[in-house]
């Protein structure tokens, strides 16, 4: 018996807007970015959640930002 099944496949689509009312991904990125500015050395910085969690709209947010764009070197991988 064969039987023939339509998939979709689910795309993943991350933000590039906060659109939590009390802007909770954007109120992450200002702590990051305060953390960032206050340290005299390099540091590393890892993001932890689950899946759908906004981790990688925070990532966004913080590539994304204007006012600091020229302040510090973004490094993705």
């Amino acid at each position: 018996m064969s039987t023939n099944y339509n998939y979709k496949i689910l795309r993943e689509e991350v933000e590039v807007t906060d659109f939590y009312e009390e802007q909770t991904h954007e109120n992450i990125k200002c702590s990051l970015l305060n953390l960032i500015k206050n340290e005299d050395e390099g540091i590393t910085i890892g993001l932890s959640g689950p899946w759908g969690s906004g981790k990688s709209t925070i990532i966004n947010l913080l590539k994304n930002d204007k006012q600091n764009k020229d302040n510090f070197c973004f490094f993705l991988f």
